[in-house]
């Protein structure tokens, strides 16, 4: 039984890795077990979760976005500073 487990949840982790590079989500495929920990720790519901990868993706975006602005203007970024995702 444990095999047969082990076996899905591998091949459920690299179909969501494909899909994430396929749909452009690096944050949730980054962020995404970690989450999902956290959401059973915490007794998140599915929207919840939903939720909480959604606005991780929004937030990378965001800074992400800001850091292409900086670039083209010309200034210095700083990527040693990373912006916590898991709040």
């Amino acid at each position: 039984m444990k095999k047969s487990f082990l076996k899905v949840s591998v091949v459920l982790h690299k179909r969501i890795d494909e899909l994430c590079k396929e749909f452009k989500l690096p944050a949730i495929l980054q962020n995404y077990q970690a989450l999902a920990d956290k959401a059973v720790e915490e007794s998140f519901s599915f929207s919840e979760y939903l939720l909480s990868l959604l606005e991780s993706e929004s937030k990378q975006r965001a800074f992400r976005g800001k850091a292409m602005t900086l670039k083209t203007a010309g200034f210095q970024t700083d990527y040693r500073f990373k912006p916590s995702f898991n709040s």
